[in-house]
């Protein structure tokens, strides 16, 4: 699952005390945020006919 996730998002650790770790979204996981979108328009239009 990891492999996976690290398509969708960069992870960098800078060597502090305390550690400090950042996390952004690759190309890709930019890339999804339009679908993902659109699906919870969907989701919020037709919430009452899936409650249902």
């Amino acid at each position: 699952m990891t492999d996976l996730l690290d398509d969708f998002l960069h992870r960098e650790v800078f060597p502090a005390v305390p550690l400090h770790v950042e996390y952004s979204l690759t190309d890709l996981g930019r890339s999804v945020s339009g679908p993902i979108a659109a699906l919870r328009t969907w989701v919020e239009t037709h919430l009452d006919d899936v409650s249902a």
